[in-house]
């Protein structure tokens, strides 16, 4: 059993990316990579309406304008272009047209499945002939600000009759098992929101199930409030809440064109900064584009350079006592433990989104929210040197000077993957730790990039966490509270799930002169090392492990690389 899933790979994407310097070089950068990102081509043909009410469309000389913004923003978002192309943030049209083939033979697959789960429970011959599934798209796919790197979320829609640990689990797990194109496939059931996750043509795909109270999903479904009222299964409302939240703020927002590149470049600044993670309790994907469509929301006429200022100024100020929120009619008190911070998704069930984060997470939040924020005010215009200023990565190793070193080994890269991610989902309660047994007077600022020493056999890496004393703490204490945590870490993850040989996890401080050479020579495009700059970027065809633009991934095999874990999007 086999499908086709257009017969190209994305890496041809990079075809389209060298062409794009072959092109006239009078035009701006940003409509030089129009040419290229359907993201960008999306934003121009978006600003059209506003030429046929009076705006003219070309300027003096008869040039188009380049991406539809107005022309003072032209430079503004040159800038911008200037960082975020490097990075690789907007996606080519040949890797668009692979998602697309990627997601049109996913739901293939699982209207097959559905019809096989039909016939299995023998359901009577009208379900049969109509049996269905269907796939929604959510996450920074489906709210157009996905990059090369980026993964696809995606949720399987399937009828009553069919179950979520035996049919999807289990049939359509080994259906995707047996169908050529797909590698890595792993199930997590054990999730707050179960999935499966796999990878085609090198894309990752997080695949979500919603088993709603319907026989018969019609292939025009709408999932509305009122079909949400009738699900009383949690894993199910859970599921469903990144999809319904990825479409009310699509509705929601004023003008799309702004808020995806306000948004594309919030997260590239959060990356840089150290703060894009969900795992080691700052903010993903979803966090982000929920406080960047409140801002939308608050100013509708805002041009992206003003949106960026305003988001910074907003939440340098803002008291995270307070929800943030984009629906009014949301009461503090849905909330049975209120959290450090909250960032409420804009659908029914209210869900805070931002749980992750802890007392030490938060005020680093604050403390990058607030230097943006003057960074923003002392310049009359966001140029490419404020710009620069604004992204600089996070001088993490000068910046501390006592660390928590974690290490993670297993003895194969299969299971390496499963003990990582295992133990990442778990992150938020070491830090917590840390601050409970200090008596909050020992600060923990989490890097969220793990680093690699390529000597060793086998499989491994590093994270390194700074460790900050409110009040001078003495070593003495720093090394008891290190020792205490780490004992009951270590204790915690090696007894659930019950271990497999060669897993292994040892923490323990360290000093700033007891960093190893490698975390330096690998830095990543986080984190800015102390004693040189160099990002590394290993290919494909690299044996070992290779880094990606959304995180180290982590593989043994020539080709091929473990992905990372899932960020929670909403």
């Amino acid at each position: 059993m086999g499908v086709s899933f257009g017969g190209k790979t994305c890496k041809s994407s990079l075809k389209a990316l060298k062409s794009s310097k072959q092109r006239p070089s009078s035009l701006s950068l940003s409509a030089k990579f129009t040419q290229t990102s359907p993201f960008l081509q999306q934003l121009q043909s978006m600003a059209a309406p506003q030429h046929r009410r009076g705006s003219p469309s070309h300027t003096a000389n008869g040039r188009r304008k380049s991406i539809g913004f107005p022309a003072a923003q032209e430079n503004f978002v040159d800038s911008c272009l200037e960082f975020l192309q490097p990075a690789d943030s907007f996606p080519s049209e040949e890797d668009a047209a692979c998602r697309k083939r990627i997601v049109d033979s996913l739901d293939m697959i699982v209207k097959k499945w559905v019809r096989r789960v039909a016939w299995e429970r023998r359901v009577d011959r009208i379900l049969k002939r109509n049996a269905n599934a269907k796939i929604f798209l959510f996450g920074s796919y489906r709210l157009g600000v996905y990059g090369p790197d980026s993964d696809i979320d995606t949720l399987c829609v399937g009828p009553e009759y069919a179950t979520l640990m035996e049919d999807f689990f289990i049939v359509l797990y080994n259906m995707l098992a047996n169908w050529s194109g797909i590698t890595e496939l792993h199930p997590i059931q054990n999730a707050n929101v179960p999935l499966i996750r796999f990878k085609i043509n090198g894309i990752s795909i997080d695949l979500l199930y919603a088993r709603l109270p319907l026989s018969i999903i019609p292939e025009d479904l709408d999932i509305t409030q009122d079909i949400l009222n009738e699900v009383h299964d949690q894993t199910t409302i859970q599921s469903l809440n990144g999809y319904c939240s990825a479409e009310q703020i699509l509705r929601l927002v004023p003008d799309l064109q702004n808020f995806r590149f306000t948004l594309q470049y919030i997260k590239f600044w959060a990356k840089k900064r150290g703060i894009y993670s969900h795992m080691v309790g700052f903010l993903g994907g979803g966090q982000w584009a929920l406080l960047v469509a409140r801002i939308c929301r608050k100013c509708p006429d805002g041009i992206p350079s003003s949106l960026v200022s305003e988001f910074f100024h907003v939440y340098a100020q803002w008291q995270w006592s307070r929800p943030v929120k984009m629906i009014p009619n949301y009461n503090p008190s849905d909330l049975q433990i209120p959290d450090v911070m909250q960032i409420i998704t804009p659908v029914y069930p209210y869900m805070n989104t931002s749980r992750n984060v802890t007392i030490s997470t938060l005020k680093i939040l604050k403390e990058e929210f607030q230097r943006a924020d003057k960074i923003c005010k002392a310049s009359r215009e966001m140029n490419m040197s404020e710009l620069g200023h604004l992204s600089e990565p996070y001088p993490f190793f000068e910046k501390y000077h006592d660390f928590i070193c974690i290490s993670i080994t297993a003895a194969d890269g299969n299971d390496f993957l499963l003990w990582k991610g295992f133990v990442e989902s778990r992150f938020r309660r070491l830090i917590s730790q840390i601050e409970k047994l200090s008596d909050g007077l020992l600060q923990c600022h989490p890097n969220p990039c793990p680093f690699i020493d390529y000597r060793m056999s086998k499989p491994q890496c590093k994270y390194f966490w700074g460790l900050q004393d409110e009040k001078l703490y003495e070593k003495g204490l720093i090394q008891h509270v290190v020792k205490t945590v780490a004992t009951e870490f270590r204790d915690l993850v090696l007894q659930c799930p019950p271990g497999k040989a060669g897993r292994e996890i040892h923490i323990s401080r360290v000093d700033q002169n007891q960093i190893p050479l490698y975390c330096f020579e690998s830095e990543s495009h986080f984190v800015q090392c102390s004693r040189r700059h160099h990002r590394p970027v290993v290919g494909h065809r690299s044996k070992g492990y290779a880094y990606h633009g959304r995180g180290f991934s982590l593989g043994l095999i020539e080709g091929e690389a473990l992905d990372e874990g899932r960020e929670n999007r909403f």
